[in-house]
């Protein structure tokens, strides 16, 4: 759930393990930084809902698969902290801004670190780690629900990109989403775990090859 609560047990968690301290108005303002970036009206995908749904699935399988469950969750909040429909730098950018965040209350390297790379992740063409994985696998994810919510989270990212960017950009949008979903196809496999490989690659692969019969060219 995307909430102050969980925010802040994150940094608990942090304490814990770290015998960190941090500056609890800073983080409570960063908070408020981010609930302002996920609740534009125009996001109707990558939102506060998106993100809380990631911190649930944080609890489900990821569970018994993920080896650094606190900068999985810290990538969580701020992989798309920054973001505009259609760009190819969204991850570079939303890392930059958890970098600014990370000095501002002088974050443990280590931890920024895996964290920076767990928000590039999706973007990483050399070979991931075992939560590098996970990340991308789980940000994959709604392509392997049920065919409903595959169809919704579709609908969802056309309207970002409709109400973002206007109608006119529309047409454009939908042959990149088509190059997109084509191109999962052709991978070897959309999912990369073999625990959501054994759950989601099939069901993923028939939403794919459904939703681009009724796609137009």
């Amino acid at each position: 759930m995307f909430s102050l609560e969980n925010w802040n047990t994150l940094f608990a968690q942090l304490v814990s393990k770290f015998g960190y301290r941090y500056n609890l108005s800073i983080t409570d303002s960063w908070f408020s930084n981010l609930s302002a970036r996920y609740d534009h009206g125009w996001r109707k995908f990558h939102n506060q809902t998106y993100v809380g749904d990631l911190l649930q699935k944080l609890n489900g399988r990821a569970r018994s698969i993920m080896e650094d469950p606190l900068s999985l969750k810290m990538a969580t909040w701020f992989h798309a902290s920054v973001f505009v429909p259609g760009k190819t730098d969204n991850e570079q950018s939303s890392m930059r801004l958890f970098h600014v965040f990370a000095s501002e209350i002088d974050l443990p390297l280590t931890f920024s670190s895996s964290t920076s790379n767990l928000i590039l992740a999706p973007r990483t063409t050399t070979e991931r780690t075992v939560d590098e994985t996970l990340f991308t696998d789980l940000l994959n994810l709604y392509y392997g629900d049920t065919w409903e919510r595959f169809c919704e989270a579709q609908g969802q990212i056309s309207d970002e990109q409709h109400l973002y960017c206007g109608s006119s950009d529309d047409s454009i949008h939908q042959i990149q989403n088509i190059a997109k979903l084509r191109n999962l196809l052709e991978q070897g496999q959309i999912f990369q775990n073999e625990v959501y490989q054994r759950y989601h690659e099939i069901q993923a692969r028939n939403n794919i090859n459904r939703w681009l019969k009724t796609a137009s060219p």
